[in-house]
């Protein structure tokens, strides 16, 4: 489709979010306008208009920014993350049910750029001191004084943070739902303990084997919220987590995110590791499937992982010896 532009327009090229985007725009436009009139991510909220109080709060590049004060022109090429971003549908970020938990947010002006800064300072300093917390939220005013409840959500986060680290949690949404298999491949004390929904992510075979011509299992980030990859919840011993690494083929094509949506580690397809040609061999889908009947997953989703196509391994010895390990597999 031609795009006609309007006079003294350019196009900006930048990512929000994770998608890309080609944005048409003055160039001396404020990127807090564009955000919200021509994107319609109006979490961002306008309070100052000068820079001052961090309502319009965004991620760019990393940084936290008031894009009260950006020209749209500058961000040619970032990567910009709103409060949209941060959450993936229903998975909430540590952070965001932190502050739900603490009642930190109030009348909402604020909450956004909080929650961005919270989230950028917990990036860079995991562990911050109360010093540290109030540095990090400066440059957000919360004109509700409700401050207090605010520094509360911020350690409430960190705790939320901790227990992931004692207690490795590890989202499974290939073969490795299948415990015995999961078990088998070195992580004995994988103890399944929910079944979620990652929304904004897709469930593709196409993630190339290293050790033969099949497809893998890849969750594929689409940021479309009516998108999900329904998995298993695991605990496991951190000891553990390099077996995981191994199981999962870390750094063979796949390359490790550790979920602050759900709490837990999960791993996904790197992408000059894709290729939507390849289809899974029959035994590696039963695991697929098999993992999802023996966690009850909706009995929808198990048809649509029966549609997939999938081809029989020639390598016999092989096939033979993936199938004596699929006891999960309901007849």
């Amino acid at each position: 489709m031609r795009v006609i532009k309007a006079p003294g327009k350019t196009t900006i090229n930048c990512t929000v979010n994770g998608a890309p985007q080609a944005l048409q725009s003055y160039p001396m436009e404020r990127l807090l306008d564009v955000l919200r009139e021509q994107l319609r991510l109006t979490g961002t909220k306008e309070g100052c208009g000068e820079g001052e109080c961090g309502a319009c709060s965004v991620m760019i590049d990393g940084r936290i920014v008031n894009t009260c004060l950006v020209p749209v022109a500058q961000v040619e090429g970032a990567e910009i993350k709103t409060i949209e971003g941060v959450a993936t549908g229903d998975q909430l970020h540590r952070v965001q049910q932190a502050f739900i938990e603490c009642g930190g947010a109030q009348c909402g002006i604020c909450t956004p750029g909080m929650v961005l800064a919270a989230v950028n300072l917990l990036e860079h300093t995991p562990n911050p001191t109360e010093d540290e917390i109030r540095n990090g939220l400066a440059g957000n005013l919360c004109r509700c004084t409700g401050y207090m409840k605010i520094f509360e959500s911020v350690v409430k986060a960190c705790e939320h943070k901790t227990k992931l680290q004692e207690s490795l949690r590890y989202f499974a949404y290939g073969s490795n739902m299948c415990t015995s298999r999961l078990r088998g491949r070195g992580v004995p004390s994988a103890k399944p303990q929910s079944v979620v929904a990652l929304k904004g992510y897709k469930l593709r075979f196409h993630k190339r084997s290293t050790t033969d011509s099949s497809a893998k299992c890849n969750a594929y980030r689409t940021d479309n919220p009516e998108d999900h990859v329904i998995g298993v919840i695991f605990d496991i011993d951190p000891a553990e987590k390099p077996e995981l690494d191994k199981a999962e083929g870390l750094g063979h094509g796949y390359h490790e995110q550790c979920s602050d949506r759900l709490n837990a580690y999960m791993y996904v397809a790197d992408p000059d590791a894709i290729d939507d040609r390849l289809v899974p061999y029959t035994w590696y889908l039963d695991f697929v499937v098999g993992g999802a009947r023996e966690h009850n997953l909706p009995e929808e989703y198990v048809q649509q992982l029966l549609t997939v196509k999938a081809v029989i391994d020639s390598d016999k010895e092989r096939e033979r010896k993936e199938r004596s390990l699929l006891p999960c597999v309901k007849p």
